[in-house]
């Protein structure tokens, strides 16, 4: 992974500015480029589901700003590793870093928000492009994930799953269903998605996004 480097001293602002806006250039441009590769229509309950992690996402965000607390964005930056600060971690500069970063996401996460609504009326996608040689964007492209959501293929697993429940084409809700729907899963993503490589049906069944659901639908079931 490559690095940017960004060192504390008399342009350190205008160094840090540079960077957040490219990756908020980023986070926006990619989020509408993940729904245009959706093979198939989202689902209500995705959409719902879509709209409670964005908002839960939010929160700290907007907390740690309001108190001027940036745990949060160095949580993000010793995950994500994309920028090396060089200066003193308790100065001015240091924060200021950390502070545009949460800026970042609490401006772009109601876009997103309102994206899953429907709403385009305040979206500045198309101000927002791509230049082939603009490398800080693509590092920063290359090295980060949207905070908080899973890889592509876990999210169109996820859908599938809300498809056939939304159709009623769920297996008996009894011993080893669970595997009966995570074989399907498998198979589905196996015949729609040829050039990735396949997933067993026990990752399906284990990986935590699709266990909480599977969860619920198994509660809901039981529930008089």
């Amino acid at each position: 992974m490559v690095q940017m480097l960004i060192e504390d001293g008399v342009n350190v602002r205008q160094n840090v500015l540079k960077v957040t806006r490219a990756l908020y250039q980023v986070v926006l441009t990619e989020d509408e480029n993940r729904r245009l590769r959706e093979p198939l229509p989202i689902t209500e309950r995705r959409r719902r589901v879509e709209i409670a992690r964005l908002s839960t996402a939010l929160e700290p965000i907007r907390t740690g700003l309001s108190h001027c607390d940036y745990e949060w964005a160095d949580c993000f930056l010793n995950e994500k590793k994309w920028i090396a600060f060089k200066g003193e971690k308790d100065g001015e500069g240091f924060r200021f870093l950390l502070r545009e970063i949460m800026k970042v996401y609490a401006r772009a996460i109601p876009i997103q928000i309102a994206r899953w609504e429907g709403r385009y009326d305040l979206d500045p996608y198309t101000e927002l492009f791509y230049e082939e040689d603009n490398e800080m964007v693509n590092t920063i492209t290359d090295s980060i994930r949207e905070v908080g959501r899973p890889a592509a293929k876990w999210e169109a697993i996820l859908n599938q799953l809300f498809r056939i429940e939304e159709d009623g084409k769920l297996p008996e809700i009894r011993h080893k269903w669970r595997s009966e729907i995570s074989r399907t899963l498998a198979q589905w993503y196996a015949d729609n998605y040829p050039s990735e490589k396949a997933i067993q049906a026990k990752t399906i069944s284990t990986k935590d996004l699709i266990k909480s659901e599977l969860d619920r639908i198994e509660q809901e079931t039981q529930t008089p």
